[in-house]
């Protein structure tokens, strides 16, 4: 959500809750399709994001996109029908 409130994303569109779906239909890390709960789990643990929470609510693109992680950027895009 932009500071104004808006939930606009800096290029105009709307902000996604990235959910497991997203994550495991992102394509180009690995030979397969996303990453798996096990893998997920670990990801989260290594930005210390809260895997729990995000089971149950999503997670805020720019949270992820906080991280830096290529990956979190690939979601997102994904999230969005960019890929």
């Amino acid at each position: 959500m932009e500071a104004d409130g808006s939930g606009a994303d800096s290029q105009g569109g709307q902000e996604v809750i990235i959910t497991m779906q997203h994550v495991r239909s992102t394509t180009g890390f690995s030979k397969r399709v996303g990453l798996c709960a096990r893998g997920t789990r670990a990801w989260f643990a290594k930005y210390n994001l809260d895997y729990s929470d995000f089971l149950k609510n999503g997670i805020d693109e720019q949270t992820l996109l906080a991280t830096k992680d290529a990956f979190a950027v690939a979601v997102v895009e994904q999230a969005h029908g960019k890929l």
